[in-house]
């Protein structure tokens, strides 16, 4: 067996393509064994806790307990021909007692009057909930979309690896101590065959909710469906079928972890509380958008299909990653606020009537706030372009902007950078603002109309209230 001191950015596990270079391509996996410890799973995790349990020996506590645990399996494995065999939760648990004895000054495991024995349990049983490697999902999903068998090689025994009947809901994060959910579970004899709703909510200790926590409910390994908590913690599933779920929570935070939280396929359960044991700081994300720049916002990317409503049509949602978490509403003034929050990377979006009209990526720290602000885009790219194009010499050219007042111009060049033609802004069309034309009859500066070509042209628009100028260049093709 060969031992991993896991790893401090990624496990060792990857699916790669052969090599360019090779004739014969390598025969397909007949089945993927993992190494449990230090690949699948995290073994270092523990030192959140450790760290919580003995203040500034956290990390050295989880490096010394891995190493003495690597040690003692060695030498029961390699002495007298394996005659002195121990399982390996006895002795990661040897492990861990040498490291605190060692670590700590006057620790002594025969004193559980002094807390020892409570602490060592309490890792113990950290040790059976280690956090998984992040990349781990995306390449077991892979494999299994491959049709391609997974299992785990691995000298833990099989207490270690199974969840039996532990009715613990295992919440992970960064300085989070204990596992605590609650929650009235029903057996399958018991259970209709339609559960109306499985609810909860997620919060601190003292109640406080946390918000965008994700919940999925599985069956098997079958995401049945999921959701996310909301501001006041809260979620609810409706409807789903009869039979063991599984319930999970998760939450990405800067610390680097992924939180998980799950209830074992054994049991139903209607109501589940998911409470995290130990002061986590939370953040907030507020910001304004002013719901006649949204408006504008809107009609300058999608002329004609969003009606003013007034602030009923502004939602602003917060995404992370691929996964919208939630959405709320901006008051009449445009103000919102998505309190509660974890760390984590985030991007909130705002939307007027359906439409984009702003994203903007997010760093939220423990306990800070961050405050969001849109900007009007003077002229979107995607608005800008001219029709016909090619042309046989005359074309019209039409943008939108968000800006109240501003004053435009094109400039129209070869492809050598000489100009062709200007375009003031007295010749443009301001009619249906925020959409804006202007038609370009093919002749240059000189009155003569332009051999066919490829010509360059330039949209210039700024904004006479901030002086913000912004510029599109785009091509159009004129053949004759």
């Amino acid at each position: 067996m060969q031992y991993s001191r896991g790893m401090s950015k990624a496990p060792a596990i990857a699916v790669s393509a052969p090599a360019k270079s090779r004739q014969k391509t390598a025969p397909a996996p007949q089945a993927v064994l993992f190494d449990a410890y230090g690949t699948l799973f995290d073994v270092y995790s523990v030192a959140l806790l450790a760290e919580q349990l003995f203040p500034g020996q956290g990390q050295a506590l989880s490096v010394l307990w891995r190493d003495k645990q690597i040690e003692y399996t060695r030498l029961v494995t390699t002495s007298n021909h394996g005659a002195h065999y121990r399982p390996f939760w006895e002795l990661t648990r040897a492990a861990l007692v040498f490291a605190i004895k060692k670590l700590v000054p006057h620790a002594d495991s025969t004193r559980a009057d002094a807390g020892f024995g409570t602490q060592v349990e309490q890792l113990m049983n950290q040790y059976r909930c280690l956090s998984a490697f992040p990349e781990n999902r995306d390449v077991l999903q892979a494999l299994k979309s491959q049709g391609v068998p997974t299992g785990i090689l691995s000298n833990g025994d099989t207490a270690m690896l199974t969840l039996g009947t532990d009715y613990t809901y295992a919440f992970e994060a960064k300085d989070i101590q204990n596992h605590v959910a609650t929650g009235t579970a029903l057996t399958a004899v018991d259970a209709p065959d339609i559960i109306p709703a499985i609810s909860g909510k997620v919060t601190k200790p003292d109640g406080t909710p946390i918000a965008a926590v994700s919940i999925e409910v599985k069956q098997g390994q079958t995401v049945m469906t999921s959701t996310t908590s909301g501001v006041d913690g809260t979620y609810s599933i409706l409807n789903l079928p009869a039979g063991p779920l599984s319930i999970y929570a998760s939450a990405n935070t800067l610390e680097g972890l992924i939180s998980s939280a799950f209830q074992p396929a054994v049991l139903l359960t209607k109501d589940v509380n998911f409470t995290i044991s130990v002061a986590y700081a939370l953040g907030a994300i507020s910001g304004v958008l002013p719901p006649a720049y949204a408006v504008k916002l809107a009609q300058a990317k999608a002329p004609g299909l969003a009606p003013d409503i007034g602030h009923r049509g502004l939602k602003i949602e917060l995404w992370q990653g691929e996964r919208k978490l939630m959405e709320v509403e901006a008051d009449p003034n445009g103000n919102f606020t998505i309190p509660n929050l974890l760390s984590g990377q985030y991007t909130a979006k705002a939307l007027y009537q359906g439409i984009p009209i702003g994203a903007k990526p997010i760093t939220l720290r423990q306990g800070s706030r961050a405050t969001v602000e849109f900007e009007v885009p003077g002229l979107p790219p995607e608005s800008v372009y001219n029709y016909p194009n090619p042309t046989d010499g005359t074309t019209t050219f039409k943008f939108s902007s968000g800006y109240d007042l501003l004053k435009a111009e094109i400039k129209i060049y070869t492809l050598a950078g000489e100009v062709v033609r200007i375009l003031s802004d007295g010749e443009f069309d301001k009619s249906q603002m925020p959409v804006y034309r202007c038609r370009w009859d093919g002749a240059n500066t000189e009155g003569s109309q332009v051999a066919s070509g490829v010509y360059l042209y330039m949209v210039i628009v700024k904004d006479l209230s901030t002086g913000r100028v912004e510029k599109v260049i785009k091509k159009l093709a004129v053949i004759k």
